[in-house]
């Protein structure tokens, strides 16, 4: 087993992980504290902020913690690098102090985002492939210089959440292409920041950190760090990237054509391409951790918070059990899952998961389960059918979403590959291979996030001399899943349903 050991700081929307792999890209410690946004309304129409001191010490813990319990000489950690959420954003002072932090759903900047929507939207989505302003930095710092220009003045520097991490880690500022074309004020195709942009908007102009690529050390753990995590100081400090571009890279996607499916608090699908595509402003076009790489977007919004959601509502016990047992606590909700046949008896979720369209802002009508009367008891077991026809509505966007992707990029998907949390559960997997129809791999490492960030630590720590002998060293298939031609036909039949009825529910607002 190797003697080198790589680190990655992995900020979710509801909590952080801190990971430690070998070079071999096993896991051999995983450490995780939960957190929570604070509701702000009373800065604007959900204002969501974070305490930045709380959330760094949540930090901190986990990595002193995923130290101890390594039992592995924190000497031989010769790198760390760190992923996040992404469109979250952090301002600082300058003395480095935070003057806001907040989540990719902090909605205050609503009516500032439509205003540069309507006079600029066309330009900002040629330069930053992406739409609507409400939800990135743009028109975030827009607020601030309208409602609350004190702040606005005070500000130094702008950070997403993993710019952060490492900026905390090394007192260095930085950040990557996938992360800063997240603000909507970089320019996608130069992969710079856009100075026109900026200008337009009327927004400081030097308040954007230095551009580097993944996998560049930009600094070293400081004495402080050292102190209170138990790294060693000096240890490499290395550029990752957002969420979803550093899960492909876990999972090795890095030509034109590979498709990541990302099962997380959302469900992002990413297909990397050559060069970037603005011909429809229904997806998002991104950076991909690789220079010369771009990925298309297709997200399918809320979908693993709903799933814990429902998890909780109908099986927190067993779910609970099973932990404590150190099983598989998704065994068990296969195990209901799989005792209601593939179509759900007929029942249909709308929960969640949604047709990405970035172009139309609209309201989003009515969810909820329909299900066919009469009700039978004894063969609706209502469990089982209330999460399979979830996670088949989860496939079912998965698949239109795919068709979208295909559609713009005029790039064929050939086969999917997924990771993420949901991937633990055999009945959601064979669901999604059945209802996309196409080969599907799942891979040994379902925290591919973390992997990604680890991948990047390594090639900055001079571990690997390139992306793609790190990949073939860290990275590892666990199956491929083939369709089922009988299951093919019966989702077909199932998402025509799913469509009919979910166009009626649209209109009912």
């Amino acid at each position: 087993m190797s003697e080198d050991y790589l680190m990655a700081i992995d900020a979710g929307t509801g909590g952080s992980r801190c990971l430690i792999f070998n070079t071999e890209g096993e896991l051999i410690s995983l450490e995780y504290s939960e957190w929570k946004f604070e509701n702000r309304e009373d800065l604007g129409y959900m204002a969501k902020e974070f305490n930045a001191d709380t959330f760094w010490e949540k930090i901190i813990t986990t990595i002193k913690l995923a130290i101890q319990n390594s039992k592995i000489d924190p000497k031989k950690i010769r790198g760390i690098s760190a992923t996040s959420y992404r469109e979250g954003v952090i301002l600082l002072d300058e003395n480095g102090k935070e003057l806001y932090s907040a989540p990719a759903d902090d909605m205050r900047a609503l009516s500032q985002g439509m205003d540069i929507l309507q006079k600029y939207g066309d330009k900002i989505y040629k330069i930053t492939g992406r739409l609507p302003p409400f939800l990135f930095a743009s028109a975030k710092i827009s607020w601030f210089k309208e409602k609350r220009p004190e702040i606005y003045k005070r500000i130094h520097m702008l950070l997403m959440m993993n710019d952060w991490i490492i900026y905390k880690l090394s007192g260095k500022y930085s950040s990557d292409p996938s992360s800063a074309c997240e603000t909507e004020l970089f320019d996608v195709t130069k992969r710079i920041w856009s100075k026109e942009l900026i200008q337009l908007l009327d927004l400081p102009e030097n308040i954007y950190p230095p551009i580097y690529n993944a996998g560049t050390q930009v600094g070293e753990i400081t004495k402080e760090v050292a102190i209170k995590t138990g790294l060693v100081e000096g240890t490499p400090v290395v550029v990752g990237g957002g969420d979803s571009e550093c899960c492909l890279l876990g999972m090795g996607l890095i030509n034109e054509g590979d498709v990541g499916i990302i099962t997380g608090t959302t469900t992002p699908i990413q297909m990397v391409i050559d060069k970037p595509i603005f011909n429809s402003k229904k997806l998002w076009t991104n950076c991909h951790l690789i220079p010369g790489k771009w990925n298309i977007e297709a997200n399918s919004g809320p979908s693993g918070k709903i799933f814990r959601w429902l998890r909780d509502t109908l099986s927190k016990y067993e779910y609970e059990k099973a932990k404590s047992l150190n099983k598989n606590p998704f065994t068990f909700m296969d195990e209901l899952v799989r005792s209601i046949p593939p179509g759900s008896n007929g029942c249909f979720a709308f929960l969640g998961p949604m047709i990405c369209d970035w172009s139309e802002i609209k309201p989003l009508g009515y969810g909820g389960f329909l299900i066919p009367l009469p009700i039978e008891p004894e063969k609706n077991h209502a469990k089982g059918q209330i999460l399979r026809s979830y996670l088949e509505n989860m496939a079912y966007v998965l698949k239109l979403n795919c068709d979208q992707i295909e559609e713009i990029s005029g790039i064929e998907i050939k086969e999917i590959n997924i990771s993420g949390g949901l991937t633990n559960s055999s009945e959601f997997n064979e669901i999604v291979v059945n209802t996309i129809n196409r080969p599907t791999k799942i891979f040994k490492q379902s925290e591919s996030t973390g992997l990604g960030a680890a991948i990047c630590a390594a090639i900055g720590a001079g571990l690997f001399d390139n992306f793609e002998s790190a990949i073939d060293s860290m990275s590892h298939l666990k199956k491929t899943l083939l369709p089922d031609k009988k299951m093919v036909k019966i989702y077909r039949k199932g998402i025509k349903k799913w469509k009919k009825f979910h166009k009626i529910l649209e209109k009912m607002n």
